[in-house]
Formats: structure tokens, sequence, C-alpha cells
């Protein structure tokens, strides 16, 4: 397995309700991935909270199978 893990800060412009919805869609958008991408065994986006010591707005953790990558037949 792969523990993959991306930090988002959020451009500053944008107002609280403006960075809450995007939050939200980015957070149903990918955790929805789970299933549709191969190898994607788990992702949770975090968006409140657990970020206190960091200055991101938002975290992806996510999970991924580690399968070996193919071999081709043909070397060139």
């Amino acid at each position: 397995m792969i523990k993959h893990i991306i930090l988002w800060t959020l451009n500053p412009e944008l107002s609280e309700e403006e960075k809450e919805n995007v939050k939200a869609a980015i957070k149903q958008d990918l955790e929805a991935l789970v299933g549709v991408v191969p190898g994607l065994v788990e992702a949770t986006v975090h968006i409140h909270g657990r970020l206190a010591s960091s200055n991101a707005d938002l975290m992806l953790d996510s999970t991924l199978e580690a399968k070996p990558l193919p071999i081709s037949e043909e070397i060139t």
C-alpha cells in the first residue's frame, strides 16, 4: 500500500463562504473516485479542524495499491 497526502491552500481572496463551498465540492468529488480509479483504495478529504498546525485549508489522505508496473515485451 502507498499513502499519498496532499495539502492545499485556497486563494486568500475567496470569502469564507466561497472557501467552504470549494472545500465541500473537492471533498465530494475526490472521495467519489474510490472504486472508479483503479488502485485507489481509500480517499479521505479533511476540511475541518485537523489542520490547525498547518497553513493548509484542506488535506487529501489517500491509500493506493502498490502494484508492480507491467513489463513491456517490446524493448526499444
